[in-house]
């Protein structure tokens, strides 16, 4: 719940500059397809089991970045019926382990579109997705006054690092944004590994 305030507190300003460079006729079906599956994410979220949720997402992410890492490539344009199935798959994994973004990078990151466009759309995205995944935890209750003073606490640096990241976008070439991405992917996964919490708790 901190992570889901900090990151879209501090993200969502970006998207009033990408929504002109972004495809609506992908972004928008994306996510009302993904603001449809949130509740069935965020169920799963209070059912199930924390731990086997962490494997599930460290698996998918590790299996995705070979993939794109590789050179595949999605080619055409995205197809209504795809752009909607991965809409509700990142709506279901953002509502129960608050993250949204594998699917929908392995779409759009590993299309055939531009890199610069992809980021928006991503931007975008996230912002949408963010808004609605709030009011879904608010709903359920899961937001608490530990919580929200936490993600103020850790919201600042956050925020710097997103800024400094905005503006080193533009100075990279598509495959070095692209290996710097898959790095983040890769080391999220398994830093997510519940065998590592040993190190981290």
């Amino acid at each position: 719940m901190t992570i889901l305030l900090i990151d879209f507190s501090s993200g969502a300003p970006f998207a009033v500059p990408a929504w002109p460079r972004c495809h609506l006729r992908d972004v928008l079906p994306l996510s009302a397809a993904a603001a449809l599956a949130v509740p069935l994410g965020t169920m799963i979220l209070l059912v199930a089991d924390p731990v086997w949720l962490r494997w599930f997402i460290s698996a998918f992410v590790l299996s995705a970045i070979p993939v794109l890492a590789g050179g595949w490539r999605y080619h055409g344009q995205p197809k209504l019926p795809v752009t909607l199935a991965v809409g509700a798959v990142a709506g279901v994994t953002g509502g129960a382990v608050q993250i949204a973004g594998p699917p929908v990078i392995l779409y759009w990151l590993g299309g055939a579109i531009e890199t610069a466009v992809a980021r928006a759309n991503m931007i975008v995205f996230f912002a949408l997705n963010g808004a609605v995944l709030c009011v879904s935890y608010f709903i359920e209750g899961l937001f608490t006054a530990e919580t929200i003073t936490l993600a103020l606490l850790l919201g600042i640096p956050y925020t710097v690092a997103i800024i400094a990241g905005a503006r080193s976008f533009h100075r990279s070439s598509d495959g070095l944004y692209r290996r710097i991405a898959y790095a983040i992917m890769a080391f999220a996964a398994l830093a997510s590994l519940p065998i590592f919490d040993r190190f981290f708790c």
